[in-house]
């Protein structure tokens, strides 16, 4: 299996629903390949955008192989107000479809804890 080097960056979500009942959310990425936890790699916390967050030059670097998947979750920072992180979303992909893809750019549906679809992430990636 060949092992290649992911380098994404994290540009934002739009459209995510507010899991906060009372707060605008503040919205951070969590990021592993595999849902391997020694992997994972965060985002900054987005404070002022809520269920649009931006990070523009979040930069992660990995190492994968082509059978391995991009595991990106999204989640609501509520530490401040005394509660704890809420998952929003995720989304999955495969190294092969960033493989495949010929676009620089990169928008994919991020799917609610029960699987229904709401709102997009999109991030830009090079693998090498």
């Amino acid at each position: 299996m060949e092992h290649r080097h992911l380098d994404i960056n994290l540009i934002s979500a739009n459209g995510l629903r507010n899991v906060n009942r009372l707060h605008k959310m503040s919205v951070y990425a969590v990021v592993t390949i595999n849902g391997d936890a020694q992997t994972e790699q965060k985002t900054r916390v987005d404070e002022h955008c809520g269920s649009n967050p931006v990070w523009k030059k979040c930069s992660m670097t990995f190492n994968v192989d082509d059978a391995a998947a991009l595991v990106i979750r999204l989640v609501s920072d509520r530490r401040r107000h005394l509660f704890p992180d809420k998952d929003i979303g995720k989304v999955v992909v495969s190294i092969q479809e960033l493989l495949a893809s010929k676009e620089e750019f990169f928008v994919r549906e991020v799917q609610l804890p029960d699987g229904q679809p709401q709102g997009t992430l999109i991030l830009n990636f090079k693998i090498r």
